[in-house]
């Protein structure tokens, strides 16, 4: 995941394709990440969901980003808009567009719906 969003700007549904994990330029990122835990930081789980990211460039210099609270988190929630294009890019490729329209409009209308198959059914792929 960290290969692929320093490449990609991003991790989407399609970063997992196999053509896409089998690329050399991810494979050669891939190689050079180590993953370990900082005690401190899991202990702040779950009141938080932790992560640190550092980044030893060419030139030596270490760059650090931590972030206790992620996009999406309840201390740190997505806007509306901000969740209209998380739906999307998930489920672009799955449902056409209009489907992906009514599936959303029923999602922010969920207290109002009396079964949870009609739900469902929107997201049913023939």
């Amino acid at each position: 995941c960290i290969a692929i969003a320093l490449i990609d700007g991003a991790v989407t549904r399609d970063s997992f394709a196999d053509a896409r994990l089998r690329d050399p330029a991810i494979a050669a990122l891939m190689s050079k990440v180590k993953v370990s835990e900082d005690p401190a930081l899991s202990a702040r789980y779950p009141e938080g969901a932790p992560g640190r990211v550092s980044i030893r460039l060419q030139s030596g210099e270490t760059q650090t980003v931590e972030i206790i609270y992620p996009r999406g988190h309840e201390k740190s929630p997505m806007d509306d808009a901000e969740i209209v294009r998380k739906f999307h890019a998930l489920c672009a490729g799955r449902l056409d567009a209009g489907r992906r329209e009514r599936a959303l409009a029923a999602l922010w209308q969920l207290e109002n719906i009396a079964d949870a198959a009609e739900i469902t059914a929107l997201f049913a792929v023939p």
